[in-house]
């Protein structure tokens, strides 16, 4: 039986089906501050935050015929805010500004080996590649490359340097490079498709 909140939602949805802007901004209200927290994680910059946030919103809006009542609402948005993340990567190859803004830590973003969109295929080769590195390697490099979280917070969480953090991700880089290729390069392309997972 339905909760009164997603009874609630889902006339929010039927109205936004019908062009209500009121239902669009609780919606909007409702659900900007969680996923801006979760896109911030990923993308470290404000200003890419707020475009994304918008930018995800802005479809909401222009597909809003399209959208399903009858489905709870949030997974259909931070899908939504997934697929932004993304593009966002994949165009960093071609915008040096983009590619700036995301290489916030000193990682280059690299191009992929032959432009292919990651898939699942390709992110399960990822996955397996991850587990055959050293448990502590393998533990900092999701950490930070996959989970977003910061040195700091994962010299707190571990009780280790910052030297020693940068030493494991860049070892725990060259592995994955070294297995992976030439089926696949490990870029922040592929990464932030694993970390988008992290959104739902």
């Amino acid at each position: 039986m339905p909760t009164t909140a997603h009874i609630d939602e889902m006339d929010l949805l039927l109205r936004l089906n019908r062009g209500d802007a009121q239902a669009f901004h609780v919606l909007y209200e409702r659900y900007k501050t969680a996923l801006a927290a979760k896109l911030l994680k990923l993308l470290k910059s404000d200003d890419l935050v707020e475009d994304t946030l918008q930018d995800v919103f802005l479809k909401l809006w222009e597909y809003r015929s399209q959208i399903d009542a009858q489905r709870t609402f949030a997974p259909l948005l931070y899908q939504m805010a997934r697929n932004k993340v993304t593009d966002l990567y994949r165009k960093a190859y071609r915008d040096m500004s983009l590619r700036e803004q995301l290489s916030y830590d000193g990682t280059a973003v690299q191009e992929p080996v032959d432009h292919r969109i990651i898939d699942r295929e390709e992110m399960a080769v990822l996955q397996k590649a991850l587990e055959r590195l050293p448990a502590r390697q393998r533990e900092v490099f999701t950490l930070h490359k996959i989970e977003g979280k910061s040195y700091k917070e994962i010299s707190e969480m571990l009780s280790i340097s910052h030297a020693a953090i940068n030493q494991h991700i860049y070892r725990a880089t060259q592995s994955l490079n070294q297995t992976l290729q030439p089926n696949v390069q490990v870029t922040l392309a592929c990464l932030a498709g694993m970390a988008a997972l992290y959104l739902s």
